[in-house]
């Protein structure tokens, strides 16, 4: 039982209101916060990664189209007359 008229029960007391508050928070808490789907999240990284690979192929494509400007138009050095 609690009671804090008697000084040794006190503390007892007290120790088991907070426990009880303690399991109340904790149980408010298990309800009410949701948690991440980890499905969720797999998709969501899933489609992050195809539109990064999708922006390396056209950097790919790009970085190619460049290097073939650069090649024909590249002087090339010879000897001049």
């Amino acid at each position: 039982m609690i009671s804090f008229r008697d000084p040794k029960d006190q503390l007892p007391s007290a120790l088991a209101i907070a426990g009880i508050a303690l399991l109340l928070v904790s149980a408010v808490a298990n309800f009410t916060v949701r948690s991440k789907s980890i499905a969720t999240e797999k998709r969501k990284a899933n489609k992050e990664l195809a539109t990064l690979d999708e922006r390396l192929d056209k950097a790919n494509v790009d970085l190619s189209a460049a290097e073939s400007t650069i090649k024909k138009n590249k002087w090339e050095k010879g000897e001049e007359n």
